[in-house]
């Protein structure tokens, strides 16, 4: 089959694009928390259909389900603790990481150089769990404070502190 005849064939079998219904029903499940096996059961689709026809929606819904998950958790992570998080991660994210040392700005619990951002910010409490948030803005990015968040309950879980 040559090339003229594989575009007439596309073009007699055109692709037929999702309703605004199936979109609007992939945007809701997914802003309700469900993962990709269930949302694509749910549609009737495969996960590989979900991912290639109704991407956009895949991720709108990830985002919607992170801002409310933000707006729960919003009263459990203080000022200090953002900033101080949101420091620590872009130097676990920059050259300041060694994998054999750990990171050479932050120490742990240990008092060696931190080998992840759980142990630093345990660190970091124990020590007071001070961060100076002077002058700095109040309104804080949603899929941040709910990924922070996750990282201060675990420490009050593994602590068994409500607030030092």
């Amino acid at each position: 089959m040559n090339r003229n005849q594989k575009r007439a064939q596309r073009a007699r079998h055109p692709k037929l694009k999702p309703s605004r219904r199936q979109r609007e029903q992939v945007l809701t499940l997914t802003a309700e928390g469900l993962n990709r096996e269930l949302v694509a059961t749910e549609v009737g689709a495969s996960i590989a259909k979900l991912r290639t026809d109704y991407a956009r929606e895949l991720d709108q819904g990830r985002k919607l389900a992170a801002y409310r998950k933000a707006d729960e958790v919003k009263d459990e992570i203080s000022l200090a603790d953002y900033y101080f998080l949101d420091v620590l991660t872009d130097s676990f994210n920059s050259h300041w990481q060694d994998p054999i040392h750990g990171n050479l700005l932050f120490s742990g619990t240990d008092n060696k150089p931190a080998r992840s951002i759980a142990d630093a910010f345990a660190a970091f409490k124990r020590g007071g769990g001070r961060f100076n948030v002077t002058g700095r803005s109040r309104k804080l990015n949603k899929e941040k404070v709910a990924a922070f968040a996750k990282i201060v309950s675990q420490w009050k879980i593994e602590t068994g502190k409500t607030e030092p």
